[in-house]
């Protein structure tokens, strides 16, 4: 199935955890907010949340930082 993410098409097999799109995308499951079809998924419901076709998902990283 076909989903998008942060604007770049993904073709995913049909079943697909929030979790698990993570693990492809080689991303940490922590320091991560994940938006889909604009809305927010906690992180928590991450194992239970599954894509479906055509899903919109943004992946927002936290960097820390400041000025010193």
């Amino acid at each position: 199935m076909d989903i998008v993410v942060n604007g770049k098409s993904y073709q995913v097999e049909e079943g697909l955890l929030v979790s698990a799109l993570l693990v492809q995308l080689g991303l940490p499951l922590k320091g991560l907010v994940v938006e889909r079809n604009s809305i927010i998924i906690h992180r928590d419901a991450f194992d239970s949340t599954i894509l479906s076709s055509d899903d919109r998902v943004e992946v927002i990283r936290f960097i820390g930082g400041g000025c010193g």
